[in-house]
Parts: C-alpha cells; structure tokens; sequence
C-alpha cells in the first residue's frame, strides 16, 4: 500500500492533474478542429469553407494570447492566469452555444481562443521550477492522453440531437477544469537554479539563438504532425478501411502511444536530452512515411501506432528543453503556442499537398520537416547537455572537496 501511496504522491498528484487537464484544453481543442467545423456546418449551417476559417481563428487567437503573455509570465501567478483563461474559454462557449448568428459564432470562438493561449502558457510556465521537466511532462501528458481519448469518444456523441450542446459541453470542462487548475505549481526557480543562467542569457532568453532554434523545431515538428493528421482518415480510406475504421485505428495509436510517455518517465535525462530529441523527430518522420505509403490496413495501422508512440516520446523532451532553457518559464510559455500555431496552417497544407500531389508526397513532406526540426532541436539540447554534464562534475568536486575536508 505504501507503494502505491507514493507512487500517485510522486507521479499522479493534484499538480500533475492540473497540467494535465491544461494540456488536455489547449492541444485537445487543437485536436477537436474536425469535430468543431462538423458542429459549425451541420448545426449552425455555415458552408466547409467558412467553418474552416473560423475553426482556425480560435486557434489563431490562442497562439497569439500565449505568445503576448509569454513575455511577463515570471510576473504572473501561474494557477491565477490558467484559472482567468478557463473561466475566459467557458464564456466564448457559452456565447457561440447560445447565438448562432456569423458575428456572435466568430466573436465566441475568439474569446475563447484567449483563453486557451492563457491556459497553455500557464500549463507550460508551472513546469518551470522542476528539475526533471521531462518526466513532469510525461506524467502530465498521459494524464492528457487518458482524458483526450475518453473526450475524443463521448463528445461527438453528446451533440448528436443538439449541435449547441458540442459548446456547452466545453464550457462546462473548462469551469470544471479550474478546480485543478487552482493547483499548479505557483513556484519560483531556486536560486542556485536561477545562477545557473547567465543574466545576459536571462534578459533575452525568447531572443536567444537556442530558443529560436527550438520554436522553429517545434513549429516545424507540429506542422508535419498536422499536415498527416488531417488526411489520415481519408488515407486509411483509400487503402480499403472504413471511416469508422480508420478512426478506431487513431484511437489505437493514441492508447498504445502513451508507452512513449512511460519511457520518458523512464529514461529522463539518462542519455541527455539530444540524441531523445533527434531519434524522436527521426521516428516520427518514418512513421509519416509509413503511414502515407501503406497499401495493407496492418501495415498502416502499425505506422500509426509508431506515430503514438514517437509523439508522446517526443512532446515531453521538447517541452522540457524549453523549460531547462529558461527558469522563468518565458520560452516555455511562447514554445507552447507553436503546435496552436502550425495548427492554424497544417491541416489546409495537407489537404492541399494530398489533393494536389499525392498522399504519398504529403507523408514525405511531413517527413522533411519532422528531420529537419530534429536537428534544429540540437543547438539548445547539446548546449543543455553540456551545461547538466558541468553542473554534475561540480557537484562531484563539491562532494569530494567536502569528503576532504
């Protein structure tokens, strides 16, 4: 019993709870897109075309809301700024459930857009203080991956005699989701980590080459993961499978996928954080490949579940990279918008790559960009490795100085 008492204390607490449900807002919505241009053009009677853009706007707005706060977050309380976001999403659903008209719809979706950009720099900020983000992050993101595939099944099916209640249903999650959001980490860095960072590093650490580098690699990452997601249904269709099929098969990928997540949790920073990264990235690009040039249902399924299984590998590290760069969680709060941010664009590119060219071609595309971010992720990794390498050696004199003594 004692066992399982510290194993929930250590990796399933209220803490861990409320990054999770943080996470669960701001990349779940990301993933609802589909569902929400559904609701938009059979509820609300806006054509595709114009249900596309306006499913894009909210995610616009969260990148943009996350990006502008990501600069004052070592001012801001980060359980305050989650719990003002999440009472800011409710309302925006509350006004695109109660009006249908285009001006109210758009008006709605925007200010929710606001609050998801405020809950994901929080989520990510919280993580700021921990020494093993990584792990903090995995744990954070099963919890993610649990709620998003149990939201992922019941919320399409609650609208089904009232299209309005797909919005209710948010706002309801997201008033909810502040009971947890009350708890996350409020914490500053310790002073011995705050030394660690130069103050030259500290006063632009969103301007640094590193960070940049990251938001790139993460922009990058996340755009080659959107472009595939949105024609992966249509893919599995093409090769013999059912619509209904292809999605149980996404379901598999996202069930079986949290195994990456168990292996952070069990590497951490054992092999550091550049070689994760990059064999990561490079994983993932392969399943891209997988997955776009499958001619078996078996084949293509087990593509899928090596994408499941990369990604939740993958988001931990370079989140955590971001947060290891910057003690005062400014580049993690601004990383944490790049996936909102290739996802205002990727799902339009895949389609038009796939319509255009070929599945075939979309798959190598996203292929190149998932490489091509691995090894942008290098100059801060390598940099983060070096500088954990020294602070160990120091630490080892240290211990030797005082045996010594």
């Amino acid at each position: 019993m004692s066992f399982i008492r510290n194993f929930f204390a250590k990796h399933l607490n209220l803490e861990i709870l409320a990054l999770g449900a943080g996470l669960n807002a701001y990349l779940g919505i990301i993933g609802l897109v589909p569902f929400t241009i559904g609701v938009l053009v059979e509820g609300y009677g806006f054509d595709l075309k114009t249900a596309g853009l306006y499913a894009s706007i909210e995610i616009v707005v969260m990148s943009i809301a996350a990006m502008a706060v990501a600069p004052v977050m070592n001012k801001i309380r980060n359980s305050r700024l989650a719990i003002t976001g999440g009472l800011i999403i409710a309302l925006g659903n509350v006004i695109v459930a109660m009006y249908a008209t285009s001006t109210l719809v758009v008006l709605g979706l925007m200010i929710a857009g606001v609050g998801y950009g405020f809950v994901a720099a929080a989520v990510n900020a919280s993580v700021a203080s921990s020494d093993e983000p990584e792990k903090v992050y995995a744990s954070g993101i099963l919890v993610y991956a649990i709620a998003g595939s149990v939201l992922f099944a019941v919320l399409p099916m609650l609208y089904l005699d009232s299209f309005p209640v797909y919005f209710w249903a948010q706002a309801v999650i997201s008033v909810a989701a502040i009971l947890l959001y009350a708890r996350l980490d409020d914490s500053k860095p310790s002073q011995q980590k705050t030394d660690d960072v130069s103050a030259s590093v500290k006063k632009s650490a969103l301007l640094s080459p590193r960070a940049i580098a990251l938001f790139l690699a993460t922009f990058l990452v996340w755009t080659g993961m959107g472009l595939i997601w949105a024609v992966t249904e249509r893919m599995g269709v093409s090769i013999g499978m059912s619509s209904q099929e292809a999605a149980y098969a996404l379901v598999l990928s996202n069930v079986i996928g949290m195994v990456g997540g168990l292996l952070v949790k069990f590497f951490g920073e054992r092999y550091g954080r550049a070689k994760p990264l990059f064999i990561g990235a490079l994983v993932m690009g392969l399943s891209f490949i997988g997955i776009s040039n499958a001619d078996l249902v078996s084949v293509f399924t087990f593509a899928l579940i090596v994408y499941g299984i990369a990604y939740f590998f993958l988001l931990p590290y370079i989140m955590g990279a971001a947060v290891a760069l910057d003690s005062e969680g400014k580049v993690a709060a601004f990383n944490g918008a790049m996936p909102s941010v290739s996802a205002a664009i990727s799902p339009a590119l895949g389609a038009y790559l796939a319509a255009t060219y070929s599945f075939s071609f979309a798959g190598n595309t996203a292929f190149v960009f998932a490489v091509v971010g691995g090894l942008l992720t290098l100059p801060c990794a390598l940099y983060l490795d070096s500088r954990h390498k020294k602070a160990k050696l120091e630490a080892l004199d240290n211990e030797q100085a005082a045996l010594n003594t």
